[in-house]
């Protein structure tokens, strides 16, 4: 929140440190782009399939309605993980505090207002959270790169 001034009023990427992905053909971050709609959108999330990750010890986070509109999940077998990339329309900031805090109330609020959205990436994604996550996160690398030519 606090280098909001220096981004200026334009979407921007947001993404968690702790979280990869390898794509499978095109990059994930420019389909991400190539799905943004302003006039629609206050949030684009990235998401994944529970089988096309690595590390993730949760349930699933959303459900994908139509025209990619997102709910919240529960955990239901039919969702998608959150998948640590997303654009941000830089106002869903406004009013917000200059402290430590989740995105979990702005990915509420836009689901309220109908502007959370979702795209589905192409890939496999890893996340790296805790220390345990490292090992499963290196075989999932050496994986990938053993198949790729």
């Amino acid at each position: 929140v606090r280098a909001l001034p220096l981004l200026g009023a334009e979407p921007f990427f947001v993404l968690n440190a702790d979280t990869f992905w390898i794509d499978r053909g095109r990059s994930n971050l420019r389909d991400l782009v190539l799905a943004w709609d302003a006039g629609r959108m206050d949030i684009l999330l990235m998401l994944v399939d529970l089988a096309c990750a690595t590390g993730h010890t949760g349930g699933t986070d959303f459900l994908v309605g139509p025209e990619g509109r997102l709910k919240r999940a529960a955990g239901a077998a039919e969702g998608l993980i959150y998948a640590g990339a997303a654009i941000v329309n830089p106002r869903i900031f406004d009013g917000a505090a200059a402290e430590p805090h989740s995105l979990n109330a702005y990915f509420d609020r836009a689901i309220a207002a109908g502007r959370l959205f979702g795209h589905r990436m192409d890939g496999h994604w890893i996340t790296v959270g805790t220390p345990d996550a490292i090992a499963p996160a290196e075989a999932a690398v050496a994986r990938a790169a053993s198949v790729r030519p």
